[in-house]
């Protein structure tokens, strides 16, 4: 019984290097957007116009919702966080 190949997991190594290829590809992009973010918000706090203030709340939701999509690949990919920045 110990010697059945397992199936479901038969493609395993090459996942996770699709996967950590992802990871690295977007690394960059995110950490420009987390920088992006911060400024905006910083602007936020001086005050902004509501149409700007409206159309803030919708880059803020879209932001999260690519943080949480990295997060959850890095999950997939490593089966627990690691944070990728490097030199810190």
């Amino acid at each position: 019984m110990g010697d059945a190949p397992n199936f479901l997991n038969a493609d395993e190594p090459t996942r996770v290097k699709r996967l950590e290829h992802v990871i690295e590809v977007t690394d960059r992009p995110l950490l420009g957007l987390a920088v992006i973010s911060m400024v905006l918000y910083l602007l936020d706090l001086r005050g902004l116009p509501e149409w700007a203030a409206s159309a803030l709340m919708v880059f803020n939701l879209l932001t999260d919702a690519a943080f949480l999509a990295d997060l959850v690949i890095k999950l997939m990919a490593h089966g627990r966080y690691t944070p990728t920045l490097r030199g810190f």
